[in-house]
């Protein structure tokens, strides 16, 4: 499916000079000094993901969140002074600034929506700790611990197999590698499902105990021809045009996550590391990283 054409409207509050796109980014349009028209400007983190990009107007400079900016450029002014910009993506991933990725929420509505999507850590206590590690060792499932204790599955997997809670009690699992012929056809479509909606292939094969390239050829269809579930198209995902493979590496030079730009341009996160560092595509242009 062929990704949609970005579209760019005035910056609210700098509309005679900025711009902003249904990706996230932010242009100036007019030049200065020291800049010129149609620069893309390269937005700072501030912690927890969040970018911040510096605009100035009559020689000074304010600080804009670039979600809001987006939000307020494609979904219209703040319903209220309380209002909050809502990510929703089920990742957590707030580097992901694509209008469409965002909303405006209540504060009540963005702290459901981290519970929902196990974005906040909720604080267990000794005795749950035990009690999911003696279920797992029953052979309950790590996703059905996760959802029951409202935490993420990789936080399953790590209190398992004894790499966080290390002094608390309760059986410690061996980590095992699963072979292709014992993940069931069930389990199969649910890693391509969880796949599809965006979940990286390093916690898939945390979750699933397998390798990292058993879930790449899972997910490719390459074995289990027949489980079903939806299988990444190999022609569609890995052709890119010159013009894409430059705008990844302005992209990642700009601090947009590796992770992200692999979601939006339908690549693994090793095939974006390669492009950016210049290993692949080797004769076109582009910032490179070191």
């Amino acid at each position: 499916m062929p990704r949609r054409r970005e579209v760019w409207r005035p910056a609210p509050g700098f509309e005679a000079v900025y711009s902003v796109s249904s990706r996230g980014r932010v242009r100036r349009d007019v030049g200065g000094r020291g800049t010129r028209a149609g620069t893309i400007l390269r937005p700072q983190p501030i912690g927890k993901g969040y970018l911040k990009v510096g605009l100035s107007r009559n020689n000074q400079v304010t600080q804009k969140l670039v979600h809001r900016l987006v939000c307020e450029a494609f979904r219209g002014e703040a319903p209220d002074e309380r209002s909050q910009v809502n990510h929703k993506n089920k990742n957590g991933d707030k580097t992901d600034n694509h209008a469409d990725n965002l909303e405006w929420n209540t504060p009540r509505q963005n702290n459901q929506h981290a519970l929902d999507h196990h974005l906040r850590k909720r604080v267990l206590t000794l005795e749950q700790v035990v009690e999911i590690r003696e279920r797992y060792a029953k052979d309950e499932r790590q996703v059905d611990l996760a959802e029951t204790f409202g935490i993420s599955q990789r936080q399953i997997s790590m209190i398992v197999l004894g790499k966080s809670w290390t002094t608390a009690g309760g059986p410690i699992a061996k980590r095992k590698i699963s072979q292709r012929n014992r993940l069931t056809n069930e389990q199969v479509v649910e890693m391509r499902e969880r796949f599809h909606a965006g979940e990286t292939l390093a916690t898939l094969s945390e979750g699933f105990q397998i390798h990292e390239a058993s879930a790449y050829r899972i997910v490719n269809g390459d074995t289990h021809p027949n489980a079903g579930g939806p299988v990444r198209n190999k022609t569609e995902w890995t052709q890119l045009t010159d013009a894409e493979v430059i705008e990844i590496r302005e992209r990642a030079a700009q601090g947009v996550r590796q992770n992200a730009l692999a979601r939006e341009f339908k690549l693994t996160p090793t095939a974006v590391n390669r492009i950016v560092r210049g290993l692949s595509y080797q004769d076109l242009g582009g910032p490179r990283a070191d």
